[in-house]
């Protein structure tokens, strides 16, 4: 199955699909056109997603505090914003991030990264898990463009 920034919310048989695209056109929430699913396999369950990774999980310090990503859709804008990380070592392990539909209310989303795992715990928002949102718009285009970069970028020896 390719990813891509679309959020889809299974009914019984049905799909429901929202696009969310990119607003600022930042490079981190686009997608890439490349197959990463042997270097990096998700579990999406009600609330909770799991990312897996081959060999590392990506370094979340470039994502900044602070930092904001903006989407638009069919009838609304997401506003996705990291508020707080942790550091432990010489790699951010935990990042809270806030979701928000146009002037809705916000949502939490909370992050951990191990070695080769990253966890997204949400609630129920918009219709979906937030951690199903965060993760298939924002951080599986980043952890795509991460897993693919050379190996001696990920040491942290």
């Amino acid at each position: 199955m390719t990813m891509s920034n679309i959020v889809q919310n299974l009914i019984g048989n049905q799909t429901h699909c929202t696009v969310w695209k990119p607003k600022d056109q930042n490079q981190i929430c686009v997608a890439l056109n490349t197959n990463t699913s042997h270097l990096m396999m998700f579990k999406y369950d009600t609330h909770d997603v799991t990312v897996a990774f081959s060999n590392i999980s990506p370094d979340l310090g470039e994502l900044r505090i602070g930092q904001t990503f903006n989407f638009t859709g069919p009838t609304d804008c997401l506003e996705i914003s990291l508020l707080k990380t942790a550091v432990r070592g010489v790699k951010v392990k935990e990042l809270d991030f806030e979701l928000r539909l146009g002037q809705g209310r916000a949502e939490l989303v909370d992050v951990e990264e191990t070695h080769l795992i990253i966890k997204g715990k949400g609630h129920m928002f918009a219709g979906e898990s937030s951690s199903n949102v965060l993760f298939k718009n924002l951080l599986f285009p980043f952890s795509q463009r991460k897993v693919g970069e050379p190996a001696a970028k990920h040491c942290y020896c």
